[in-house]
């Protein structure tokens, strides 16, 4: 674990302390360190979200998916990391809106408005790193102004051209001996019906706590309707263009990474194996800005009722989520000889242990008996005793 690492888990760290003071157990401190993580998330998303000039209901739809609460109250990096890029993306929409609206923004200024959230990101995840980038599209908007340089449309077009020309001849020449696999793995990514890491676990949790799959549909909808709701352009059309470009980016460097990284290969080395929807969920929170530039094609009228929905949707899908985990929890605790039995491949494993008690039954000697078939409760009712086979 690097020493940034060490920072992401200051305050489950936190928490962990003060479990093991209250109580030394593990319940103790695992239950501190998360109720810990949790008021950190709470109390940070909401001074960002009172912060935030524009799309505040966007930020909350998006904080309270089942993805971003499961890593709000886990012990795992992923809290810090969704807050500080919750906190930079806040950062830089509040200066894109001043922009917008002509107020004056100065160098100092800027650089005092991001640094907080710079030094916070920068023990983020490298993939979260990338959202520096928002700073350098800002940056030299105030260059251009304060020289007096401003491109034309045609001019910016080229410059973007002339940016990927150059980021396509990067691309091919550090992986030139590997574009055949990362093109074949993407393929059969992106057609692969069951690869939930590009939709249900961005937002509906994890695989191992997700919602239903029907749901999502129901998720994905309400959402889509929440960002075109915002058919106000309060931030600048190259604001909106860049943050989609770092969208863009942020899912090929994840996918690109772990499509040629040997330790994530699946069996038949089709699909991109390793990355996780949580990686892509802080990144959602950038495309408010080119949702309103298709609103503006779309109508959707924002209002009481649509709120109403939101709320109703959001609670119903933690509700579901709880609910789920629950229940999977509850059939974990379960003994292993509950219900109608051990499985076969279980008994025989159990077996192999002379004279061993398991679950409160005594487990014939398996060196005398051969095949022993046991009852629902564990009970053996047929032995077979192996043959004997003469000393020579």
């Amino acid at each position: 674990m690097t020493w940034y690492n060490d920072v992401m888990h200051i305050v489950p760290g936190l928490g962990v302390k003060l479990g093991y003071a209250i109580y030394p157990s593990i319940g103790s401190m695992v239950l501190t360190a998360r109720v810990f993580s949790l008021i950190f998330f709470v109390l940070s998303m909401f001074f960002i979200i009172k912060q935030l000039r524009a799309y505040q209901f966007l930020f909350v739809a998006i904080s309270v998916t089942p993805t971003v609460i499961q890593q709000a109250s886990s012990l795992s990096y992923d809290v810090y990391n969704y807050v500080a890029s919750a906190f930079m993306i806040m950062a830089v929409i509040n200066i894109a809106v001043d922009i917008k609206c002509g107020s004056e923004v100065s160098f100092k200024s800027f650089f005092l408005r991001i640094l907080a959230p710079s030094v916070m990101l920068y023990f983020a995840k490298e993939n979260a790193q990338l959202i520096y980038l928002s700073l350098l599209f800002i940056f030299i908007y105030l260059l251009g102004k304060r020289f007096g340089f401003k491109l034309s449309k045609l001019q910016a077009a080229f410059g973007v051209f002339i940016l990927i020309a150059m980021g396509t001849g990067l691309f091919y020449f550090m992986f030139s001996d590997q574009l055949f696999l990362i093109a074949k793995k993407m393929f059969y990514s992106l057609i692969e019906p069951y690869y939930t890491v590009l939709t249900t676990e961005v937002i509906s949790g994890t695989t191992t706590a997700a919602l239903p799959a029907w749901f999502f549909p129901i998720q994905f909808t309400v959402l889509t309707i929440l960002f075109l709701s915002y058919t106000k352009e309060v931030v600048p059309r190259w604001f909106a263009w860049g943050a989609l470009s770092l969208v863009l980016l942020n899912f090929l460097v994840i996918m690109v990474s772990y499509a040629i990284d040997p330790g994530f290969i699946d069996y038949p080395g089709r699909i991109i194996t390793g990355p996780q929807g949580r990686y892509f969920t802080p990144f959602l929170l950038l495309l408010g800005p080119v949702f309103t530039l298709i609103a503006k094609k779309i109508t959707v009228k924002s209002g009481a009722a649509l709120i109403h929905l939101l709320v109703v949707m959001s609670v119903f899908a933690l509700l579901l989520n709880l609910g789920i985990t629950s229940i999977k929890f509850y059939q974990l605790q379960l003994p292993a000889d509950h219900g109608p039995g051990m499985s076969k491949l279980l008994q025989a494993a159990a077996a192999k242990e002379k004279g061993a008690t398991v679950f409160g039954y005594q487990v014939p000697d398996p060196e005398r008996f051969g095949v022993v078939e046991f009852d629902e409760n564990m009970n053996a009712v047929s032995i077979e005793e192996k043959p004997e086979v003469p000393k020579s």
